[in-house]
């Protein structure tokens, strides 16, 4: 009874489920005929639905673009202020002498312009002076020295060997001294020894003491008389005559 009951309310359910598809079936098939004014409406309120959505569109985009370009902006501006910050604290760090350091190489040097100055020389001509000729100095006429009269006589068989001869002198000279100043000049051989009280005349153009016997040798006289001492301490005076004479006795 049991299975029959059950059998029995599964038909029906397929019965029941059957009889609905059916019904559904119909009333899809059937399209529904609307008015060409509902059409119409619709078709506006369309219209009007797509004109508020462009419009929000717009102003949405809009409103984009000026939120990204504030955020450029706000992105821009950030490491400016940054970059001042820091100079400022570098600038701060910086001493007095970087400072100034600093504005040496920024300002360049202006070197104030020196324009060339134009001297106007005046030239005076001055007129030309011929330079005087030096004053010739008046000679005085020039005193004659003191001279001596020389000669000199050897032994007889050579007899005269400087005949008369002038001398000059200088105030001071001795008997000795113009003898040498004559033979000098003539190139004549002269050998004494001594000076002063002690000078004293050994030989003559080769002509010695002794040579003609023990008491031979060379005397002077002076104005005709022996010398009462040494040759070389009697001074002669201007216009003397000196004799040099050789003695075999």
């Amino acid at each position: 009874m049991k299975l029959k009951n059950i059998t029995n309310l599964l038909f029906a359910l397929m019965l029941a489920l059957l009889i609905s598809g059916c019904g559904t079936s119909t009333e899809t098939t059937q399209p529904e005929i609307q008015s060409p004014e509902v059409v119409q409406e619709e078709t506006v309120e369309q219209d009007e639905e797509q004109v508020q959505e462009e419009k929000t569109t717009s102003t949405e985009s809009a409103t984009q673009e000026v939120k990204t370009e504030e955020a450029v902006t706000e992105k821009s501006e950030v490491p400016k202020t940054e970059t001042t910050k820091e100079t400022a604290t570098e600038q701060a760090k910086t001493t007095p002498k970087e400072k100034t350091k600093q504005v040496e190489t920024t300002k360049p040097k202006t070197e104030p312009k020196t324009e060339p100055k134009t001297e106007t020389k005046t030239e005076t001509t001055k007129p030309k002076t011929e330079p005087t000729p030096p004053k010739q100095e008046e000679k005085k006429p020039e005193q004659p020295l003191p001279t001596v009269t020389i000669t000199i006589i050897g032994p007889k068989e050579i007899g005269t060997i400087v005949g008369e001869t002038k001398v000059s002198f200088k105030v001071g000279d001795t008997i000795l001294d113009v003898l040498l100043t004559l033979t000098s000049q003539m190139d004549i051989p002269v050998e004494y020894r001594g000076s002063g009280a002690t000078g004293y005349v050994e030989g003559i153009n080769h002509i010695y003491e002794f040579d003609y016997g023990v008491k031979s040798g060379w005397v002077a006289k002076s104005n005709g008389s022996n010398l009462p001492k040494s040759s070389d301490a009697i001074q002669v005076k201007d216009g003397d005559r000196i004799d040099w004479v050789y003695t075999e006795e």
